[in-house]
C-alpha cells in the first residue's frame, strides 16, 4: 500500500479518482491505498499511477525494495519501490508540470518504450 500527498498549483482544478483538488494551492492526501489511479484536469493529459505490487520492471536492479509503483505522465515515467507503506509527494506546478518526491521509498526516472510496432516475421525465419 502507498500514500500520496497531492498539491495542485495549476490554474485549474484537478481530479484524483473522484476527488477534486482545487486550483492554485489545493491539497489532498490519500491515506493507505493500492491499485490503479489517475489524476486529470482541464488542459492536462492523464497522470497514471500504477500499483506494481511485487512485480519489478527489468533493468533497474538498484531498486531492491519489495513493493513497486509506476508514475506515468506526458511520455515520462518514474519508477518507485518501497517497503511497508510507500509515501510520495506529487506536486503540479503553475504550468501543469509535475514533480514527484519519494518520502518513504526510492524512485528513479526511467524510459519505457510507450508504443512499439511488432515486426512481422519473414518466411525465411
Amino acid at each position: 500500500m502507498f500514500i500520496l500527498h497531492i498539491t495542485n498549483n495549476y490554474e485549474a482544478d484537478i481530479e484524483f479518482d473522484s476527488t477534486t483538488i482545487s486550483a492554485k494551492g489545493g491539497t489532498h492526501s490519500t491515506g493507505k491505498i493500492k491499485g490503479h489511479h489517475t489524476i486529470d484536469g482541464k488542459g492536462l493529459t492523464v497522470f497514471n499511477i500504477l500499483d506494481l505490487a511485487k512485480k519489478k520492471i527489468p533493468g533497474y536492479p538498484s531498486l531492491k525494495a519489495t513493493w513497486g509503483i509506476l508514475f506515468e505522465y506526458q511520455g515520462h515515467e518514474i519508477y518507485g519501490r518501497y517497503e511497508g507503506n510507500g509515501e510520495f509527494d506529487i506536486t503540479f506546478n503553475e504550468y501543469g508540470n509535475v514533480e514527484i518526491k519519494a518520502v518513504n521509498g526510492k524512485a528513479l526516472e526511467i524510459r519505457l518504450p510507450g508504443l512499439t510496432l511488432e515486426q512481422e516475421k519473414s518466411e525465411n525465419n
